[in-house]
């Protein structure tokens, strides 16, 4: 719900950044309940980064390109944690080693300059301009030109539910679990996840 709210893009950096933070933290925990509690939180921005990143990933390629992306995605993890193996050796020291491999991800916070929203999300959020902007500028950089017959409107009612009394309203989390087909599929998807 976080991510269909504020965007993969926001929520790619603020996972980034409360990585940082809390993963340097747990280099400085005075006793073992303050480690727990940040490595709680450390497990939560790592899920929230590696979603958040796989999210906007599949969103901004094309199709015929999504497999090779994911295996790319893949092998970075991969890379990342043989990395973490050779630091381990080179860094005996566990409080020394987890400030070593924590303090770099703060520059993540450059993503937020360099990396673009996701076409879908704008599009999805009613922000039609801008998404149209975006493909735009998209379609320069490969070398493409952008039909200018080609422009985006988006009817913002059809994200609405209709009540039975004929009133709209925006759709929440609980509607997720409101009937039970509804509810089934949520906990198969959550369970899944």
């Amino acid at each position: 719900m976080f991510y269909s709210r504020k965007g993969r893009k926001f929520c790619l950096v603020f996972s980034a950044v409360l990585l940082a933070v809390t993963g340097t933290g747990m280099a400085f925990a005075p006793h073992y309940a303050v480690f727990l509690v940040l490595r709680f939180l450390v497990g939560a921005a790592s899920s929230g980064l590696g979603m958040s990143s796989y999210i906007l990933m599949m969103e901004c390629v094309g199709s015929q390109y999504r497999n090779r992306a994911l295996v790319g995605l893949c092998v970075a993890y991969a890379i990342g944690y043989s990395l973490l193996a050779l630091f381990a050796w080179a860094i005996p020291d566990w409080r020394h080693l987890q400030l070593s491999i924590s303090t770099w991800i703060i520059l993540f916070i450059l993503y937020y300059f360099v990396i673009s929203e996701s076409p879908r999300w704008l599009h999805g959020s009613g922000r039609g301009k801008e998404c149209e902007q975006l493909l735009r500028r998209i379609a320069r950089i490969n070398g493409k030109t952008y039909p200018e017959n080609v422009t985006i409107e988006i009817d913002n009612s059809i994200h609405l539910i209709t009540l039975s009394n004929g009133k709209t309203r925006e759709p929440n989390v609980v509607d997720t679990v409101r009937t039970p087909n509804l509810r089934k599929k949520s906990f198969i998807l959550n369970y899944e996840w």
